[in-house]
């Protein structure tokens, strides 16, 4: 999806829902990753991203991370089989991490 996501402070990103589509992909989809491309944000801690397949199964991936350390043009890709996790608090970098999920879990309109 090239379109430009808005993440708003203490309201939902425009647009919500944000859809991919993708078609022509036969048989059962083994592995998928995600990328976020110029990521901005004064607070990624704020960032809850969630991937919703058709069929309506989940994977949150990405929520709380970074802490109140702003980004700015930053690439993430996640990845199950990564080796780094992104930091609870610490600053983000653009990089290839798995998904990162740190409590309270949000919940999602």
């Amino acid at each position: 999806n090239g379109g430009v996501v808005v993440i708003n402070d203490n309201a939902i990103a425009y647009p919500y829902p944000s859809s991919i589509g993708i078609s022509n992909v036969p048989g059962t989809v083994l592995k998928a990753t995600i990328t976020l491309t110029n990521l901005a944000h004064g607070s990624p801690h704020d960032i809850d991203a969630l991937l919703v397949s058709p069929a309506q199964q989940s994977a949150l991936f990405m929520a709380h991370a970074g802490g109140q350390n702003s980004i700015t043009n930053v690439t993430l890709t996640f990845d199950d089989g990564a080796s780094t996790v992104l930091p609870q608090s610490g600053q983000i970098i653009s990089g290839t991490n798995k998904p990162s999920v740190y409590a309270p879990v949000p919940v999602f309109p």
